[in-house]
């Protein structure tokens, strides 16, 4: 989890992984006083890394609140990844 000081809007996210596997990632906003409590998903739609970039720039929830959780879910592993890579392209607010 990491939590922005400011507000945020999420514009792109991207990943890939080290080895012929994938790995299924989604994000979601938490609330501060219950952070292990799942949010409100941000992408549309689960992101499949895997050793090709994979990027979505489809979001249901892009606008995360200063000083709130937001929260990387691993939803699947096929195979050993070894190296996951995540990156999130935010604008602050």
């Amino acid at each position: 989890q990491v939590a922005f000081a400011n507000a945020v809007t999420i514009q792109r996210i991207w990943c890939s992984v080290g080895a012929a596997t994938s790995v299924t990632i989604q994000f979601d906003e938490r609330a501060e006083a219950t952070p292990n409590t799942a949010g409100t998903d941000v992408m549309t739609a689960a992101l499949v890394c895997d050793v090709d970039t994979q990027a979505t720039t489809s979001f249901t929830n892009a606008t995360i609140a200063a000083e709130v959780p937001l929260n990387l879910q691993i939803t699947a592993v096929t195979g050993t990844p070894g190296v996951v890579r995540i990156h999130v392209k935010y604008q602050i607010d």
